[in-house]
């Protein structure tokens, strides 16, 4: 059988230096965006706490 549908069939295990590079980075970027996420929430959460104590004091 041919070499191409060989090459096809096998994936490339080999990983370039700048492959390895760019996944340190995406996961750099991918902590920093969860570190992110996580403040947006904890704010809402204390955005929304703050308006159920006002509710609650207006009643």
């Amino acid at each position: 059988y041919s070499n191409r549908w060989n090459l096809k069939m096998r994936r490339p295990v080999t990983v370039t230096c700048e492959g390895k590079k760019n996944n340190i980075e995406d996961s750099e970027n991918l902590d920093k965006l969860k570190t992110d996420l996580t403040t947006v929430q904890r704010e809402c959460y204390e955005v929304e706490l703050k308006i159920k104590s006002e509710e609650m004091e207006r009643k």
